[in-house]
């Protein structure tokens, strides 16, 4: 009965990812320790609702709310479910089948609990489970959670807190707000850092474009001319012919 379930769930999901790929939205998956504070941070950067429970594996089923960020492009926000040490062999299924939301991610944001004493472990549990599940390479992001908990102490010393492979480390409080801007700023530059950079003109009668280049990509500088707007950006690489093709401009990549 339960390998049913299984079974239909990955089907499901892989019916919603399908989805999801049709349009060119980026990904960033939230990974972490149970009870890091996934849900509660998820809540608080989308006005979501996702379930927070302060006990094991209360998100089974994974949630994704869209969020904006600060560049002007939509992500989507995936909240996991907790990781453990030493797994129960009778879990693993249902780990990997709610986990393949993170193998779809651009981009992996690693949530820490700053105020739990085993913190460090913690850490290195994420890490190794990461790399069970052939995810080690995935970009990744330091979350470090909860630091209104923290003293003042702890908090200068986690200010200098760069471990690697992480391309930034964030402090925040999903329950009070803090660091969640710079937060959504650093998802927005990693989710950058593997867009193409792309310049082309954009008519005044053709406004579609540019408003699929601001919703799916990065625009770092405009101009008004008398030909259109010269726009200067990125752009996953999945929609740059469609906007390229739309306003007449070059393929980069060629």
């Amino acid at each position: 009965m339960l390998q049913k379930e299984l079974t239909e769930l990955h089907e499901e999901r892989a019916l919603h990812r399908e989805g999801r790929r049709r349009r060119p939205f980026r990904t960033a998956a939230l990974v972490g320790y149970t009870n890091a504070g996934k849900s509660t941070l998820l809540n608080a950067m989308t006005a979501g609702g996702a379930l927070v429970e302060n006990q094991l594996f209360a998100t089974l089923d994974p949630t994704t709310r869209s969020v904006r960020l600060p560049f002007g492009q939509t992500c989507l926000l995936v909240d996991t479910v907790g990781f453990i040490q030493k797994l129960p062999h009778e879990l693993v299924a249902a780990f990997h089948a709610t986990l393949e939301e993170v193998g779809e991610a651009d981009l992996l944001v690693h949530v820490l609990d700053a105020s739990h004493a085993g913190a460090e472990t913690r850490l290195e549990t994420v890490h190794a489970t990461l790399r069970e599940l052939d995810l080690g390479d995935r970009p990744l992001l330091l979350a470090i959670n909860k630091v209104d908990r923290c003293s003042p102490e702890s908090r200068r010393r986690l200010q200098t807190f760069r471990p690697e492979p992480y391309l930034g480390v964030v402090l925040v409080s999903g329950t009070t707000g803090e660091g969640l801007d710079s937060l959504k700023s650093a998802i927005g530059e990693a989710l950058a850092r593997d867009m193409l950079a792309v310049e082309a003109t954009i008519p005044y009668d053709n406004w579609q474009a540019l408003s699929r280049w601001r919703r799916y990509g990065v625009v770092e500088g405009e101009e008004f001319a008398s030909d259109g707007v010269h726009v200067r950006g990125r752009l996953p690489e999945a929609i740059v012919k469609t906007v390229i093709g739309e306003v007449g401009g070059e393929d980069p990549a060629g």
